[in-house]
């Protein structure tokens, strides 16, 4: 490796109209998903603040499947940005500045480490502090409204039930799983119908919007409850008593709603809620989040924290 003297600053920017798994790559644009107009704007925002520093900033977009650490040195940058991946996915020398950057659950905010995102971040587990701008009652405003990270039905559904377990399903692959968690969603959703059933308590599941076809194991395993695919996420999380999952962004979600949090795996919010670990099994869990009133203060002062560490690209 190499050092310049100047800062040679390198963003790979995901092309934005495809997979970002291996897949096609046709010559023609398509068009953007919402959701991924975000990354869009994290891009020419931080490439603007680097140059406002005076460094040389160059920008590379490429499907991103097609960036490997090889590209890497031969442009031998002293500063890269690399998206979607942590450090044990993609090694990258030290000389040439890694920070792995992901977009987290509320869109427009991205975690850059340069180690990786989530529990690989060094800010790792995030705690409440005082004294961070006041999000909070924004943020709570945009779940009463019925927005979340994808998109959902509206909140005009008629939904009778109230004070349900509530397990909202996510992506059996997702990266979030695989390399946080030593629990698959199947193994926790059937722990959550266990103590749900020994204990007469009603349980309501939801599926993942974006992938339907990955539910298909955990319908299987959830056949016998109430699957409410057609209802807005913050209305489940409004009239249920306790949140499960495994880390989902939900959790966050719940936050704000003032839900207790049972979560298994390593989450963002692991500071505040209740964490499934071998020395506080899924059932002690579940018992203290069931008689629990959370602290709400602490709640707020978690999200102002949270959302002052990240890089606000709007």
């Amino acid at each position: 490796c190499k050092r310049t003297v100047l800062e040679k600053v390198l963003i790979l920017k995901p092309r934005l109209d495809v997979m970002f798994k291996k897949g096609p790559v046709p010559q023609e644009r398509g068009p953007i998903e919402p959701i991924r107009v975000h990354w869009e704007k994290f891009v020419d925002k931080l490439a603007f603040n680097e140059e406002s520093k005076g460094n040389n900033v160059h920008v590379l977009e490429l499907p991103n499947w097609q960036f490997t650490p090889e590209l890497i040195d031969a442009i031998q940058p002293t500063k890269t940005y690399i998206p979607h991946k942590q450090a044990h996915q993609f090694p990258v020398p030290e000389c040439y500045g890694p920070r792995y950057y992901m977009q987290m659950v509320f869109p427009w905010l991205f975690q850059i480490g340069k180690q990786g995102w989530g529990p690989d971040a060094s800010v790792w587990p995030i705690r409440p502090e005082e004294g961070h701008p006041d999000v909070y009652p924004t943020l709570a405003q945009r779940n009463i409204k019925g927005e979340s990270k994808f998109p959902q039905p509206g909140r005009d559904k008629a939904f009778d039930h109230k004070g349900y377990v509530f397990f909202p399903c996510q992506i059996p692959h997702d990266e979030t799983i695989r390399f946080h968690s030593n629990v698959s969603v199947a193994e926790a959703l059937t722990e959550t119908i266990d103590y749900c059933k020994e204990r007469d308590i009603e349980l309501i599941i939801k599926g993942h919007p974006v992938n339907p076809g990955s539910m298909t194991e955990l319908r299987e395993i959830g056949k016998d409850y109430l699957w409410a695919d057609d209802v807005n996420i913050n209305t489940l999380l409004h009239q249920c008593s306790v949140c499960v999952m495994v880390n989902s962004g939900v959790g966050m979600e719940a936050i704000l709603h003032g839900k207790p949090v049972v979560v298994h795996g390593d989450s963002d919010y692991a500071s505040v809620v209740y964490n499934v670990s071998a020395e506080l099994p899924f059932s002690t869990c579940m018992d203290c989040a069931m008689a629990d009133r959370p602290d709400l203060v602490r709640y707020r002062d978690f999200i102002n924290t949270y959302h002052d560490t990240m890089f606000d690209s709007r």
